[in-house]
């Protein structure tokens, strides 16, 4: 069985398809001998014949350590079609497909008849069947294998060699447990950045519509606008004509008071005056019971007489006048106090109208406010998320630099090392002449050895500082998209309760 462990860094980029792109390190640990490809930066086992078997029997394909060992076309083809299926999830109905698509495509388009002396050839799609299934095969191994950073050619699945593909296997077993190791945080950062984006395209949506009510609502206070200044100049007029109005009432209902008291005393003057025609009367009716055969006498109370009665007669029609005028002034009063009874009405409609207007002008203020606080705070996640793009590029060009400077150091390392080592065969073979030489050779390659386990200590200190930084980035990342979707959904509540 295989034991393995990871140490990796990792960039994935969710835009791609299913086989995200992936630059990685990894140091793993299995049981077999580890293989270093020169100019790669990560190194993996290569696997057994056995380890091979048992672990592709796992997935229910039975491929013998004897076939593995003498390798053929169809081996390779059913242990490399199984890999691709578990690493891009293409099954070999699939690829199937894939090839008869072709093959319709290549009879529509080419259709070859060779007129010989013989007769005709046809060229049918017996003769492509076979090669466009091992291009489609290819086409998929080399992208895997420019990611597992494995040498792969078309020789390779048409007659493959016993050690070449037991070492592509292992770089592509390698890959395929990568993978599956890192799917689960994969499809979670895919999620959560659908998610947001789903919730960035509903605060879009929410906020198109707010612009929406608030250009209607713009609109409507501009078409009432008019009326609006009409009703307040109005306001202003009826304001500056109130004070004469009212002065002008209290004078009218002082007049009006004075005149019901001069009316009340003119009645009651004409009471008296009727009461002294009824006693003249009665006298007249006296006196000419007792009148007398003097006819000097009786024309002289007859002239008398008249002469009170025209005057009273005179004094009645002259209270009648001022009687007549007082009602009209009383009838003019009666329709002053109607006017200003009117004009209070209309001052009260329009403070109702005014206060009405104010708390729509208010309300549209707190709206515009709303607006321009979410479009500030839109701008401030952005400015952080533009930063915190500009942080982790930085990080990721340094931990780039990084790894060159290793790669580069671990190279002349092997180099030195593998000087060494020369020099200690050679040292081998003149042992008899000079033993102290050997055991010199022996010490230096003991030193270049001990070295070699010190840069590998130093790589993994750097590689674990570089996953505690691409950690951080990631919190930080996460935390800022928290964020922001905590203060779009607040808003989005807001905008619902009101």
């Amino acid at each position: 069985m295989i034991d393995m462990a990871y140490h990796v860094s990792v960039t994935l980029d969710a835009r791609q398809s299913s086989s995200a792109y992936i630059q990685l390190t990894t140091t793993t640990i299995m049981s077999g001998d580890p293989y270093d490809q020169p100019g790669s930066n990560f190194s993996f086992v290569i696997l057994s014949p056995q380890d091979i078997s048992e672990w592709i029997a796992s997935y229910d394909v039975s491929i013998s350590v004897e076939e593995l060992a003498k390798p053929t076309p169809q081996t390779v083809e059913m242990v490399y079609t199984v890999l691709i299926e578990l690493y891009k999830n293409i099954s070999t109905e699939d690829q199937e497909n894939t090839k008869l698509r072709m093959l319709e495509h290549q009879e529509n388009q080419v259709s070859i008849v060779i007129d010989s002396g013989y007769g005709e050839l046809t060229v049918t799609q017996e003769l492509y069947g076979d090669i466009f299934y091992f291009h489609i095969l290819y086409h998929h191994l080399t992208r895997m294998a420019e990611i597992a950073n494995v040498s792969l050619t078309f020789q390779d699945l048409t007659r493959p060699e016993p050690r070449r593909t037991i070492r592509i296997i292992s770089g592509l077993i390698n890959l395929v447990k990568f993978r599956q190791s890192q799917m689960p945080e994969v499809t979670d950062l895919k999620t959560t950045s659908e998610q947001s984006f789903e919730r960035r395209e509903r605060a879009k949506w929410e906020r198109a519509q707010a612009e929406g009510r608030l250009k209607e609502y713009k609109d409507e206070r501009a078409s009432e606008q008019p009326e609006v200044d009409q009703l307040r100049d109005r306001i202003l007029e009826v304001k500056n004509e109130l004070p004469g109005l009212q002065k002008g009432y209290q004078k009218a209902n002082e007049a009006r008071t004075a005149l019901k008291k001069e009316q009340l005393a003119l009645v009651q003057r004409v009471q008296k005056l009727n009461e002294m025609i009824i006693a003249k009367s009665e006298r007249n009716d006296e006196l000419r019971a007792r009148l007398v055969d003097d006819p000097e006498l009786f024309q002289k109370n007859i002239r008398e007489a008249t002469e009170s009665l025209n005057n009273i007669r005179q004094l009645v029609a002259t209270e009648e006048a001022k009687s007549r005028d007082l009602k009209t002034r009383l009838d003019w009063l009666g329709s002053v106090e109607t006017d200003v009874a009117l004009a209070t009405e209309v001052s009260k409609t329009v403070v109702a109208e005014r206060a009405r207007w104010t708390e729509a002008d208010k309300a549209l203020r707190e709206i515009e406010l709303d607006l321009n606080k979410r479009v500030i705070d839109h701008r401030e996640m952005s400015t952080k998320r533009d930063h915190l793009s500009r942080q982790l590029e930085h990080t990721t060009e340094k931990y780039t630099r990084a790894q060159r400077h290793g790669e580069e150091s671990r190279i002349q390392a092997e180099a030195t090392a593998q000087q060494l080592r020369e020099a200690y065969d050679q040292g081998l073979k003149e042992r008899s002449a000079t033993s102290e030489k050997a055991e010199e050779v022996r010490r230096m390659v003991a030193e270049v050895e001990a070295q070699i386990i010190g840069y590998v200590a130093e790589e993994e200190r750097l590689l674990n500082e570089m996953i505690t930084t691409y950690s951080t980035f990631r919190d930080r990342t996460e935390h800022y998209i928290d964020n922001l979707t905590k203060r779009l959904s607040l808003r989005t509540a807001g905008q619902q309760a009101s």
